[in-house]
């Protein structure tokens, strides 16, 4: 079962990965929807979740937010239980966002 889970784990990374570099917004909101979802099962520990909110959030583009605000809406309510002091930090990222609207959507 570890093999099955360490398998899981490093093909949704790959894809993220891939998808990233290639600037392939709908095979990113996929695969970011997946590692969600193992979040929320508890296949994958928070420490992804955070470390990717932490990439998209470390380069503030429209598109970047909206795969933050994709991730966060699929794994919050687990982020909030598991660690409700990065959730806080997130959400002041976001209504930074919103306050200052700078962002370039594409």
């Amino acid at each position: 079962m570890l093999f099955l889970n360490s398998l899981k784990r490093t093909s949704s990374e790959e894809e993220i990965r891939w998808a990233w570099f290639r600037y392939d917004k709908p095979l990113l909101l996929a695969a970011v929807r997946f590692l969600a979802h193992l979040v929320n099962q508890k296949v994958v520990g928070e420490t992804v979740a955070i470390e990717l909110l932490h990439i998209l959030l470390g380069e503030l583009s429209g598109d970047t937010v909206e795969i933050a605000v994709a991730f966060v809406r699929e794994c919050g309510a687990k982020l909030r239980e598991e660690s409700p002091r990065v959730f806080d930090m997130v959400f002041d990222i976001f209504r930074r966002i919103l306050q200052e609207g700078g962002l370039v959507f594409d």
